[in-house]
């Protein structure tokens, strides 16, 4: 599976996971989330690195709702920051070794 559709993935975790935490009806869409983070992780699709894919799914979130409230303006610059920082940490641990050989 390439790296594309699964930090996506990760990522609509890190979303669904966000907006149950600040939606009124927030227990309901964290079953989702709970859901397709299991999904995942059955697929065998659970490096560490892909909690920083995650990261940036709350930034996507917290940009979103900056937007949309104007109250909360605050949140495009803390989401802007989860964004990029999720995807520069994501590329930084760049491909994993699974083969590496002995020192």
């Amino acid at each position: 599976m390439p790296v594309l559709p699964r930090f996506l993935a990760w990522a609509a975790v890190g979303v669904l996971f966000m907006v149950g935490c600040i939606a009124p009806v927030g227990f309901l869409i964290w079953l989702p989330a709970a859901v397709l983070a299991g999904l995942l992780v059955t697929l065998k699709v659970r490096s560490p690195r892909y909690f920083f894919a995650f990261v940036g799914g709350l930034g996507v979130t917290l940009m979103t709702l900056g937007l949309i409230n104007g109250t909360y303006v605050l949140m495009l610059l803390f989401g802007s920051v989860l964004v990029a920082g999720g995807i520069v940490f994501f590329a930084a641990f760049g491909p994993r070794t699974s083969h590496a050989d002995p020192p």
